[in-house]
């Protein structure tokens, strides 16, 4: 959903789909996207680590929804300034994303990355 800069109908319409199905993850990966994290403990981030734990790996489903919900997860962590597990949240997205077959990887490629290294 495009919120078009109306972050509250956006949250609540989120939060009314994972009222009707708790397990929806895409919902749950996109609620994020509108929230703002208030720090390391939000609720958001909690229920965000939660569904994580609770999808297995096997089914490229599962590794797609791993995906999201890492790159949901990292994006919250990021803004709540725990940078060091961010970071390691947003390299475990990446490594599910790349093992879901037709899907391109989100990961940088080794041009961009070399582009944009410090060394």
């Amino acid at each position: 959903m495009r919120t078009g800069g109306r972050r509250d109908p956006a949250r609540a319409a989120y939060e009314q789909a994972l009222a009707l199905e708790p397990g929806n993850v895409l919902a749950l990966a996109r609620l994020a996207g509108v929230a703002r994290a208030s720090g390391p403990d939000d609720p958001l981030i909690g229920r965000l680590r939660a569904a994580l734990k609770a999808i297995g790996t096997g089914s490229p489903d599962e590794r797609m929804a791993r995906a999201d919900l890492g790159f949901a997860l990292g994006r919250m962590l990021d803004e709540a300034g725990a940078y060091d597990e961010a970071f390691a949240t947003y390299a475990q997205a990446n490594r599910d994303s790349r093992l879901i077959p037709g899907r391109p990887a989100r990961a940088m490629t080794g041009r961009r990355r070399r582009r944009w290294s410090t060394s």
